[in-house]
């Protein structure tokens, strides 16, 4: 389900974050699957899903007449269905942007963690626009979007504590899903736990073992964070303890913590 490289990213960011890795796994797997890009005409995009209830509250006039004709808005009391391939989904969001830019990518969930793009001004960004690029940066840009969210909604104690309850209720607030979200999220968290505690069990190296490449050892990170060291004294000091060919990887993931914060 996630990729060598996602494992990588998403541990980083739950020491970060301080945060057990699995409750970040399980709140990806549950609403993309851990797979934050896709292909559309050759081009590597965010997963999306189109909201044709935000669309239809964002326009007036002539623009909400024809989008309702061509099914791109509806009211809140008519059900809001995506086509299943990303490829459609992502002509229906040019197709939207057509009518109105900024309404579309309001109405939009991007990425791993479907962030909404109307949230752009209470997360922090000068624009919808400037949300959609860091969307489409790639899973760093995703995940600092996704745990800019979490920490805005003030949900970090509440992933530590693995409460389910509330964080469904906050993460994509009060619907008629809310109870079956809820156990999607433990069961998933259960699923990480498990796989976690096998591996253990048989001996193998966890992914939270290595990040950025298996040279590099997840304490390199949290000694750089503590000492807020530069890179060259940290490479310098891992090199001693884990051996050379650590300096690129810890480079790396300088550049992945500066991206997960936005820096």
């Amino acid at each position: 389900m996630f990729s060598e490289a996602m494992k990588e990213l998403i541990t980083t960011a739950s020491i970060l974050w301080k945060v057990d890795p699995d409750s970040l796994f399980a709140v990806i797997e549950v609403e993309s699957s851990g797979k934050p890009l896709v292909k559309v005409q050759e081009r590597s995009e965010p997963a999306i899903t189109f909201n044709k209830h935000h669309f239809y509250r964002r326009l007036s006039g002539a623009k909400l007449e024809t989008a309702i004709r061509e099914g791109l808005a509806l009211p809140h009391d008519e059900p809001n269905i995506n086509p299943v391939t990303q490829s459609a989904r992502w002509r229906m969001l040019a197709r939207a942007i057509e009518i109105d830019r900024k309404a579309a990518y309001e109405a939009t969930f991007w990425g791993m963690g479907r962030i909404l793009g109307a949230h752009w001004a209470w997360l922090g960004f000068g624009s919808v626009d400037a949300l959609v690029r860091e969307a489409r940066v790639g899973p760093q840009g995703q995940l600092s979007l996704m745990m800019r969210f979490i920490e805005k909604a003030d949900l970090i104690g509440t992933l530590r504590m693995q409460d389910w309850e509330r964080f469904a209720l906050s993460y994509r607030g009060p619907s008629d899903d809310h109870s079956e979200y809820r156990k999607q999220l433990a069961q998933a968290y259960r699923r990480q736990t498990s796989r976690r505690s096998g591996q253990a069990q048989q001996g193998s190296q966890p992914e939270c073992a290595s990040a950025a490449n298996k040279e590099l050892p997840l304490a390199c990170f949290v000694e750089a964070e503590a000492a807020d060291e530069e890179v060259p004294q940290i490479s310098s000091r891992c090199e001693t303890t884990h051996g050379k060919g650590v300096s690129t990887a810890l480079q790396r993931a300088r550049t992945w913590i500066d991206q997960l914060r936005g820096s």
